[in-house]
């Protein structure tokens, strides 16, 4: 089982999203109850003509049990 918290908040044009997740028992993350994921994302929408935007986001992402950091970079460029 895995539980996750998610806080989003917008700040003008750049939209934010915090989150922790854990897990109540040792199993696929980690061996024993722990958080198991926290981190924090921003995404921005870049507008490149007046029909299409391009959306960038950033994440930086902690494990604190394996003490592992990821930083995560995308850009959508177009969506079904």
């Amino acid at each position: 089982m895995y539980l996750e918290l998610q806080y989003l908040h917008s700040f003008d044009s750049v939209d934010t999203q915090a989150f922790a997740g854990f897990q109540p028992k040792g199993e696929f993350y980690a061996p024993k109850a722990a958080f198991v994921n926290v981190g924090a994302t921003a995404t921005k929408s870049f507008k490149i003509t007046e029909k299409w935007s391009v959306p960038v986001s950033v994440s930086f992402i902690t494990n604190p049990d394996s003490k592992k950091v990821y930083f995560v970079a995308g850009v959508t460029l177009f969506s079904l």
